[in-house]
């Protein structure tokens, strides 16, 4: 499997937990600044200028980013397990 389908699996996966659909305009943001980082246990990490974040983390800032708010259902969804 390549590096990019296992960066699009994981922002899938993430958007499936927010409750948000696979073809959200989410899911090209997230995937333009991914990266793989964590050593050992690698994990898929969005650039943030010279910070690495998780993409939850990055998935709270878009909530607020007046240029992605209505891709969020406006009921306040908790994380799917």
């Amino acid at each position: 499997m390549s590096i990019h389908r296992i960066i699009a699996n994981e922002i899938d996966q993430a958007l499936h937990r927010y409750g948000l659909p696979m073809d959200s305009p989410l899911g090209a943001e997230l995937e333009k600044d991914a990266v793989v980082g964590g050593g050992f246990e690698p994990q898929i990490l969005i650039r943030r200028g010279e910070r690495l974040i998780s993409i939850d983390e990055r998935i709270g800032e878009l909530r607020n980013d007046p240029n992605f708010r209505n891709c969020f259902p406006r009921e306040s969804h908790r994380l799917h397990s």
